[in-house]
């Protein structure tokens, strides 16, 4: 039996295909929001529907018909075309209604990228071939939709308040060079403090930018103010097959430094070390990650060689260091995510790379919250007028709820800055609530004739994170938006 595109549970994007009846034809693809991708015959990016004759016999398309209403199947009657055996034939959703045999085939309705029902119906006007009902989910800027493989998920590992045991040691017996070394992955932490990830302190809480990202449980002043500069902690974190894990991404919120161990093998540190360069119990941070740097995620690269996974349970050991004792506060909040490869097996899936024509690509269940309309190359600045640049960007959830939406700049070569991106209708952000996430980025430092570039990153609330640019390809496609700015003695 030839499965059927089926989708389900729509509300939470569980999709699937589902074997319900034969099928001779397919939508095995469309692209609803068609931004720089295949043009049609007028030279314009329209949204396209690919169909796919999956028997061994030739279809003529005569009387069947496309539709994205389910109370009009009939919408857009195609043409006599002829189909043969594995062929595909695109048709450009683009509300300009062009049923000519021998032409590009246009339909009389556009497809809306935050989600509709989309159909083949056959000549009789009444039996549905192929659909996704009650509708496709939302959909990314030229990223298209349909029938393919995995190639590999995105799985969080460690994320928003994942159970963790903590301990402020007050000898070197747990050191990692201790007589029962906390990092390793076999460790009895039962008499360790339990809270959720995201712990820290605050000497003036409710105004200290700390407290957000403090959890249940992880408010740890009591146990650290006054009295140590050094944190461990345990997260367990579980893997089915640790074959299948292609790579890690681990990010940090840190104040003021850390190292990070996985099942007893040192992974990575932060700036600030301790000044002699010994992780002990009375380590303390040789200076101070100011307060703005603490709150942004910086990301970290993994050498997954040198990483000892197991199926099973394993363990994320971090040593959180303070640079005082009587710092006014503290914070240590991370997430660790993976890329699985996919089983090759057939589903549907968002494809980075689109085909119409051709065989379908790889790609992904999900891309993380969808991160539309991104000011993209404004107008040149005048350094002599102008101080700031004001970013926006349209972020809406794929699945889960959004978490947080970043602006990454840089200016010029120099490394990558990151702040946060609001959308409460203060400052820069003009309405509250309505999806428009926005933020000033200052211009101060940068130099007439110089580049500044961005990118907007959206995480959900599962730790899932998207990008736009999606920068999919190192070569081929763009990794920042951005502009110059104006230089008098040139222009």
């Amino acid at each position: 039996m030839i499965p059927r595109v089926f989708a389900f549970n729509f509300m939470v994007f569980s999709w699937s295909l589902i074997p319900l009846i034969a099928q001779e034809v397919v939508i095995s693809e469309f692209l609803a929001s068609n931004i720089s991708g295949l043009t049609d015959e007028d030279g314009e990016n329209s949204d396209w529907i690919e169909l796919l004759n999956l028997s061994d016999q030739t279809i003529d398309l005569d009387g069947w018909a496309l539709t994205d209403d389910v109370d009009d199947l009939q919408r857009w009657v195609m043409p006599k075309v002829i189909l043969e055996p594995a062929e595909k034939l695109v048709v450009f959703a683009s509300g300009k209604n062009r049923a000519n045999f021998n032409q590009e085939l246009h339909t009389n309705f556009k497809l809306n990228a935050s989600g509709e029902y989309l159909a083949l119906i056959r000549p009789d006007g009444i039996v549905t071939e192929s659909e996704y009902a009650p509708s496709f989910p939302i959909q990314y800027p030229d990223v298209s939709f349909g029938i393919g493989s995995v190639d590999a998920n995105s799985v969080t590992l460690v994320g928003p308040d994942a159970p963790l045991s903590y301990l402020v040691p007050d000898n070197g017996g747990s050191d990692v060079g201790g007589v029962s070394p906390f990092h390793e992955l076999v460790y009895d932490d039962s008499g360790w403090n339990s809270a959720e990830m995201g712990v820290g302190y605050a000497t003036t809480p409710n105004t200290d930018p700390y407290d957000e990202f403090i959890s249940n449980g992880g408010d740890i002043q009591d146990d650290l103010y006054r009295l140590n500069t050094t944190l461990y902690l345990r997260v367990p974190f579980t893997i089915e097959d640790p074959t299948a894990i292609t790579s890690l991404q681990f990010g940090a919120r840190y104040d003021d430094g850390f190292a990070i161990y996985i099942n007893g093998s040192p992974i990575l540190a932060s700036a600030y070390e301790p000044n002699d360069e010994v992780w002990d119990f009375e380590a303390r941070a040789r200076g101070n990650h100011s307060d703005t740097e603490a709150t942004a995620l910086e990301p970290f690269a993994i050498d997954l060689t040198q990483v000892n996974l197991v199926a099973g349970e394993n363990i994320l050991a971090i040593h959180g260091l303070n640079s005082s004792p009587s710092s006014s506060d503290f914070l240590f909040d991370c997430e660790l995510m993976a890329q699985v490869r996919g089983d090759g097996s057939t589903q549907l899936i968002y494809m980075p790379t689109p085909s119409p024509g051709i065989d379908n690509g790889e790609g992904v269940t999900d891309l993380g919250p969808v991160i539309r309309k991104v000011t993209e190359n404004p107008e040149r600045p005048d350094l002599a007028t102008q101080n700031s640049l004001t970013i926006t960007a349209e972020v809406s959830a794929s699945g889960e709820k959004v978490a947080q939406v970043d602006l990454i700049y840089r200016r010029g070569f120099l490394a990558e800055n990151t702040m946060e991106m609001l959308d409460d209708g203060i400052g820069a952000d003009e309405l509250a609530g309505d999806g428009v996430y926005s933020a000033d980025l200052s211009l101060a430092g940068l130099q007439n004739g110089e580049m500044i570039r961005w990118r907007i990153e959206s995480r959900d609330i599962n730790g899932l994170t998207s990008t736009n640019p999606f920068f999919f390809d190192e070569l081929n496609s763009p990794e920042y938006y951005g502009t110059v700015a104006l230089n008098p003695s040139l222009e």
